[in-house]
């Protein structure tokens, strides 16, 4: 998307959050899952752990927003080009999760990316 909509002057920005101290979680209504995904399935799972955490996490809304508001507008050059932007540690270490497993991914499939070619 970043390739199509740069010769329009729309810059594409990727923000890969971590957990943020926000209201979000108690301005939410609580919504037991249905029968099939009560624990210990992973959606119940997902819904026990995101309310523990409200009130303890670690990102900084206000820092976050700054920094995005940054690479948007230019005022911070080192992010002018980024696509992707971490924010948050958790959010960092998510995103360094992800591109391993990409990475692992792509190593076992090279050979039969390859392969797929035509042969004239």
């Amino acid at each position: 998307m970043a390739l199509e909509t740069s010769s329009f002057g729309i810059r594409t920005l990727i923000v890969d959050l971590g957990a943020f101290r926000t209201n979000v979680i108690a301005a939410t209504p609580v919504v037991e899952p249905s029968a099939p995904y009560r624990a210990p399935h992973i959606v119940a799972a997902t819904i026990e752990s995101e309310q523990k955490k409200h009130g303890k996490q670690m990102g900084d809304p206000e820092k976050a927003v700054k920094v995005i508001h940054d690479a948007v507008s230019g005022r911070d050059p080192r992010l002018a080009d980024v696509l992707r932007l971490p924010l948050g540690a958790d959010g960092w270490m998510a995103a360094v999760g992800r591109m391993e497993q990409v990475k692992r991914d792509f190593d076992v499939c090279k050979g039969a990316a390859f392969n797929t070619n035509m042969l004239d």
